[in-house]
């Protein structure tokens, strides 16, 4: 039989008393311990996975009728605000209360939402992905070995530690790029964020594999420098507004000569809705008419008269089967050999003032 690590075998390891370890892994503040006593008990503690008591008392069967949601996104930014409301609307109607988790390493044995997970006696976890990236696999490993509910969204792989629900952006980005293609197209342009992730990947390879079928138009890719993209991360930490725009609409004008031929039957896309209203300036400063299109959701105020193919996520709808999926996890995690679920959400294609 498999020994259970207590407290006593990291103190052991770390070479400090047990009283010592349980200071460090609460976080007790009230006590003066040494950044390298604290390290040694930290170490000790993840090389043995040792399952803090708080744990194991809150996987005997307790309910908290909480749930935890993780979001290193601001909730100013559409996709996330929308499918934040679908999840909490969705959790009241069966009297679950939310508590917001970040991924952040509090100095203890877990990441910041798992250490959360067991603190709070959370009942599950809905993880929204950022760029594509779920959970480590060291969290994993805690995921698998503790039996806890989870869902991730977005993070475009399927895993056997948790349920998934996916974005399908190949079905999405074909169906809005063969939207704006007419017979009369010569000139195609997509814009492309500097950042790498699997969505980008999957919308490049997208659009190319519909331009292979359409020899007769040139495909022109322009990609946001790192330069343009560090101004829109440091907008996103420090709330600060404009000037990712004024980076992004320089950036343009300087590569003007891509858009200067361009004709009203040509098009340009890009895979953010952020750099719509960029490029709408810019091509009315140089007088130049063109469809422009989407690969994400665009608010359809301030489009009149605009031709505008985008895709539209049905977020809240996703943030509410995020929940279903859940409650559904909840209900059966005591069931060690259920299969993980893994669902695919559309994307809707949305067309505004057709010729």
């Amino acid at each position: 039989m498999k020994h259970k690590v207590t407290i006593k075998d990291v103190a052991k390891v770390a070479g400090v008393s047990a009283t010592t370890v349980s200071y460090v892994l609460n976080n007790n503040e009230n006590q003066t311990i040494s950044e390298e006593t604290k390290e040694r008990v930290l170490s000790a503690a993840q090389e043995l996975r040792y399952v803090p008591n708080y744990a194991a008392r809150i996987m005997k069967n307790s309910e908290s009728h909480c749930v935890g949601v993780v979001m290193n996104q601001s909730l100013d930014n559409y996709r996330y605000s929308s499918m934040m409301s679908g999840i909490v609307d969705a959790l009241e109607k069966v009297n679950y209360r939310v508590l917001l988790c970040s991924t952040v390493n509090k100095k203890g044995q877990y990441s910041g939402y798992l250490e959360d997970y067991f603190r709070h006696q959370l009942d599950g976890i809905i993880y929204i992905c950022s760029g594509n990236q779920g959970p480590s696999e060291e969290e994993k490993k805690s995921i698998i070995e503790n039996q806890i509910p989870m869902v991730v969204w977005d993070s475009l792989e399927e895993d056997d530690a948790y349920d998934t629900l996916d974005i399908d952006y190949y079905s999405g980005a074909t169906e809005v790029t063969e939207a704006m293609i007419t017979p009369e197209m010569k000139h195609f342009l997509y814009l492309k964020p500097y950042r790498k992730s699997k969505r980008e990947e999957i919308c490049l390879q997208a659009v190319s594999d519909v331009m292979k079928c359409h020899p007769e138009i040139e495909l022109r890719v322009l990609q946001e420098p790192k330069t343009v993209d560090r101004w829109r991360e440091k907008e996103q930490k420090e709330g600060v507004d404009g000037t990712y725009h004024q980076s992004l609409y320089q950036l343009l004008e300087e590569q003007v000569e891509k858009f200067l031929d361009l004709k009203p039957e040509d098009g340009i896309v890009s895979s953010w809705a952020v750099w719509l209203p960029v490029v709408r300036d810019l091509i009315k400063k140089y007088g130049v008419t063109v469809k422009l299109g989407a690969f994400a959701e665009i608010k359809e105020s301030g489009w009149k008269g605009h031709r505008l193919v985008f895709g539209k996520y049905h977020n809240y709808k996703n943030g509410k089967t995020c929940v279903k999926m859940l409650l559904d996890a909840i209900e059966h995690e005591d069931e060690k050999e259920r299969n993980k679920i893994h669902q695919v959400s559309k994307m809707e294609t949305v067309i505004l003032n057709r010729d």
